[in-house]
């Protein structure tokens, strides 16, 4: 499957994921109303499965819609969490007088672009309601002017599109529904997704490839990627293989392939849980 054929697989597993909480809600509504929310075809479906002896299952689907909200309340506070103490960290970190000449130097005017002083290399965007760009001094000192402005415009990207804030919420739901296996693949190759096109504005931005080539493989070789954050969206800890491909090649279009075992687990998992929450509303 192309990369930029994804899009349909990604709506169709959010629709997923709608339909499941939809299931949910319906079944939580009536558990504390006992009144019945589902459509007439959903009544007739009902009356055919309901001779099936399952006993246990309003427990199993009460304990199942439980754990997805407290599984996506946990995760959703540990990601807030890890996000503010990284950005007081790096607000202690702040070097003002650099973080200036940066943005004089790139041309990039925005203020929430900031430097700070470390020894190790890292270029990222956090923040989920202000996105904001973060560069080391390190990685600063060892670009030169164009290739500091081909990252500059690759992260504006992401700061542009709110994909920090994308990022939390699907790492979020692939955590809370866990046992929809396809979810997970689809999350990875968002980022994928994201990566390839924030390179491709920066090169479109540049007007040539070879600075953010250069910059990629820099930042490759001074080990960024072993720094990964979860709740930011960094330069170089995603789809480097893809993306160095896309430079390589660009008029070829990326290719990955779908796990059709997972995908069809996926797909009996949704359908059990439908049957599931059919028979337990009467």
């Amino acid at each position: 499957m192309k990369i930029r054929e994804l899009k349909f697989l990604f709506i169709l597993s959010f629709l997923l994921i709608s339909a499941v909480i939809a299931q949910m809600s319906w079944y939580g509504f009536y558990v504390v109303t006992s009144h019945n929310l589902f459509l007439n075809i959903a009544k007739v479906c009902h009356n055919w499965l309901q001779a099936i002896d399952v006993s246990p299952l309003n427990a199993l689907l009460q304990l199942l819609a439980i754990s997805t909200i407290v599984l996506f309340l946990i995760q959703i506070g540990r990601q807030f969490r890890l996000h503010h103490r990284f950005h007081r960290r790096m607000e202690a970190l702040r070097d003002e007088p650099l973080t200036t000449e940066v943005r004089e130097a790139t041309g990039f005017g925005n203020k929430n672009l900031i430097v700070v002083q470390s020894d190790e290399w890292m270029a990222l965007t956090c923040g989920f309601l202000k996105p904001k760009i973060i560069l080391s001094s390190e990685m600063v000192a060892g670009l030169d002017k164009d290739e500091l402005r081909a990252v500059v415009y690759h992260e504006g990207y992401h700061q542009r599109y709110f994909d920090p804030l994308k990022k939390l919420l699907i790492q979020t739901l692939t955590a809370a529904f866990w046992y929809i296996p396809i979810l997970k693949w689809v999350a990875e190759q968002y980022h994928v997704c994201k990566e390839l096109a924030a390179d491709q504005y920066s090169i479109e931005q540049m007007d040539n490839d070879l600075y953010l080539s250069a910059a990629l493989l820099k930042l490759v070789r001074n080990g960024q990627g072993k720094a990964a954050h979860s709740f930011a969206v960094s330069f170089a800890d995603t789809a480097v293989n893809y993306r160095i491909q896309q430079l390589v090649k660009p008029d070829e279009q990326v290719k990955v392939a779908v796990p059709l075992g997972s995908a069809l687990l996926s797909f009996i998992i949704f359908l059990g849980m439908t049957g599931m929450f059919i028979i337990a509303l009467p």
